[in-house]
């Protein structure tokens, strides 16, 4: 199982990086752009799953985790910069994983003070779920602003991964 949540992350990477190279067609006005769903811009979508994936990370090591909003949205490339330092982060956890360590539980509080415990298989599939999410309702925000967007579904990048 292990193998296969790696695998899993190595496509959400895939993904990622897709949607930042469309994204960096978008003008500033696309990128700020007031929306009427999710987070309320494309620009802040992005940070919100950014920012939900570190915070899912930094529960699985123990941190307490008080507030979201705490990546730079002036600019796509504090985003894209904030992304990488993620991704090291992120295989850094899910290479020192056991298989038994998927089945450990995880007691953490919320942002809104509520405790909860999960195991870290389920905190690291929120996390690739809560990502399709948002890269979902990024694409649709490229297709509305006339950006020729490129597949990012799980299969692409297993036809990619194994040509």
């Amino acid at each position: 199982m292990i193998d296969k949540i790696k695998l899993l992350y190595q496509y959400n990477d895939w993904a990622n990086e897709k949607i930042f190279e469309m994204s960096k067609q978008l003008t500033e006005e696309h990128l700020q752009k007031p929306v009427n769903f999710s987070e309320g811009s494309y620009i802040k979508i992005l940070a919100h799953m950014l920012e939900a994936h570190d915070v899912w990370l930094r529960r699985i090591l123990g941190e307490e985790v008080k507030a979201f909003h705490f990546v730079d949205t002036s600019s796509l490339s504090n985003l894209i910069e904030f992304y990488h330092q993620l991704k090291i982060k992120t295989f850094s956890i899910i290479d020192n994983l056991s298989q038994e360590d998927l089945n450990k539980s995880i007691t953490y509080r919320t942002t809104q003070g509520n405790i909860y415990t999960n195991t870290i298989f389920e905190i690291l599939f929120h996390i690739l779920n809560h990502s399709n999410t948002h890269r979902s309702q990024l694409k649709l925000l490229l297709k509305d602003y006339q950006v020729n967007t490129q597949n990012i579904d799980y299969i692409f990048f297993s036809r990619e991964k194994n040509s």
